[in-house]
């Protein structure tokens, strides 16, 4: 068996997670290493564009992926409320990544792509308060800024493909708020990958199916400390 370990440690859930004393000397230790893998990029880009006029509750991520090619395709659906009326969002989502289409309530939206961000056009105003969802259908090649973000690697001759977004790397590859300011309350993984791997993630295995085609698809469900 062949293993994809997909390790999601996004900026975008809240989580907490335990260093060893014996590893790392302080939590500074941690931020100043992240902070440094982030200098080479331009001081002009901001780690987030996304809008702060909603805030984000819930998402359910569905993702394709095959370790041996650089690509994802994916559905993220979310959950949120809408802060200060407004007719439209942003998400970050880095460039190379396309967004094929946008929905809500199975009806077609307007968006625009600029800028490593997503601009999602409602036809109507919505008011503050509002709770609402959008689905994202997005594909593309995952650029990598941080620490692994997304890579394609090999393991006893066979390929792999991991993640580790913390904290500042989901963008690279999902739609996502990509600060540290708005955090899901909750999120649900859904992972379909070649039959001869194994997909493991946050949260709680829900179940594997193997579907038709001769692809696997795991669910694993995170419920997690609501903190803003």
């Amino acid at each position: 068996m062949r293993y994809l370990f997909i390790f999601l440690l996004l900026a975008s859930v809240t989580a907490n997670t335990q260093i060893p004393e014996d590893k790392y000397k302080s939590t500074g230790d941690i931020a100043n290493m992240e902070r440094l893998s982030h200098l080479r990029l331009s001081t002009t880009q901001a780690l987030t564009l996304a809008s702060a006029n909603f805030d984000v509750k819930y998402y359910r991520c569905e993702w394709e992926v095959d370790p041996a090619i650089r690509y994802i395709k994916g559905k993220v659906t979310v959950y949120y409320t809408i802060v200060t009326a407004t007719d439209n969002i942003s998400f970050d989502l880095m460039s190379p990544l396309v967004a094929d289409s946008v929905k809500q309530r199975n009806v077609m939206l307007a968006k625009s792509q600029a800028n490593n961000t997503l601009t999602i056009n409602f036809p109507l105003t919505a008011s503050a308060g509002t709770l609402d969802s959008v689905s994202i259908f997005y594909q593309g090649v995952p650029v990598n800024t941080g620490l692994g973000s997304f890579v394609n690697s090999t393991h006893s001759g066979a390929a792999v493909l991991w993640t580790l977004s913390e904290p500042y790397g989901s963008r690279d590859w999902w739609p996502c708020k990509n600060g540290l300011d708005d955090k899901a309350d909750s999120i649900d993984i859904l992972v379909t990958n070649p039959i001869a791997y194994k997909a493991a993630s946050n949260g709680l295995l829900q179940s594997e199916t193997i579907s038709a085609d001769g692809t696997k698809i795991t669910e694993c469900s995170k419920i997690i400390q609501f903190i803003e």
